[in-house]
């Protein structure tokens, strides 16, 4: 089975304007002065405040689409929270994520090597005390799921990739397969930490330009653990095409009523204005339950 092309339009289409909605009914609307380009540019800078909310408050979408994606292929969503750091790492396994994180830094290489090390312990050196810690921050995962006999940990990242994130991205990586074997005794090999960048900002069609811009950046992470756009989607969906239906979703969305709506925000200059203008939001959205998590 996999998920039809008009389901990931309509899917896509309700997550966004979904999204969209949630943002602009906020009740705790704050308007900032600048007090420079209030005199300057107070229109620009008025659609340029409101802009750059919207934009931050996307920084979720992908996330919930894919969640959304994956209930809709039947496949098992595990909550990211589950993952958890031992009290006491058990010192074969600590041993062993330092060196292969320590080599990969250096050398560069799969991740291979540390689940075959895992693979290769004994019960007794893999127990670790009973109680836990929540993953420190900055190190946890927005998505477990399990498809095709494998759990992927995976999170969604921004389009855009700083220059030396590779080693941090390392680390975590080898933490969440760590910790995951620890807790769950799974063969590591079906363990798959990963990282999902929803598409190639240089080229939405080209996933594999995207490594010719930005996999310096992420070094050592190998294409094993990187997922760019339709090599996530279609993996999630079954559909080969996956991301080209989500653009369309995307598209289908751009001339609706519900948009043209949505753009009063940018007017809203005053409290009032937003209050109003999110009331007339909330009346206007209707829910679908197929698509909410």
């Amino acid at each position: 089975m996999s998920v039809s092309e008009d389901v990931i339009i309509a899917c896509t289409r309700y997550v966004l304007s979904k999204s969209l909605h949630d943002y602009l009914t906020k009740s705790n609307w704050h308007i900032t002065n600048h007090i420079i380009l209030d005199r300057l540019y107070p229109e620009e800078r008025n659609i340029t405040s409101r802009m750059c909310g919207l934009q931050t408050s996307l920084g979720t979408f992908w996330e919930k689409l894919a969640k959304v994606l994956l209930k809709i292929n039947h496949c098992v969503l595990i909550d990211p929270k589950s993952i958890k750091e031992p009290i006491l790492m058990p010192k074969a396994v600590e041993d062993l994520k330092q060196a292969i994180m320590n080599k990969r830094e250096q050398n560069g290489g799969s991740l291979n090597d540390l689940r075959q090390g895992l693979d290769n312990l004994t019960s007794n050196d893999l127990k670790a005390n009973t109680k836990s810690y929540k993953i420190p921050k900055g190190k946890g995962a927005d998505l477990i799921f399990k498809k095709g006999g494998k759990t992927y940990i995976c999170d969604t990242k921004t389009v855009q990739v700083n220059a030396n994130n590779g080693n941090t991205f390392n680390e975590t990586a080898i933490i969440w397969l760590c910790y995951y074997k620890v807790k769950t005794g799974l063969p590591a090999s079906v363990i798959c930490p990963c990282f999902v960048f929803p598409y190639n900002s240089s080229n939405e069609l080209d996933d594999s330009g995207w490594w010719s811009e930005f996999g310096d950046r992420v070094k050592p992470l190998t294409k094993q653990e990187v997922f760019v756009g339709n090599e996530f989607w279609s993996l999630i969906t079954d559909n080969p095409k996956a991301l080209s239906s989500i653009i369309k979703g995307i598209d289908s969305l751009r001339d609706s009523d519900e948009i043209k709506v949505y753009r009063e925000f940018f007017a809203c200059d005053t409290k009032s204005k937003l209050i109003s203008f999110s009331n007339k939001v909330k009346r206007n959205f209707v829910r679908n339950d197929d698509f909410e998590i």
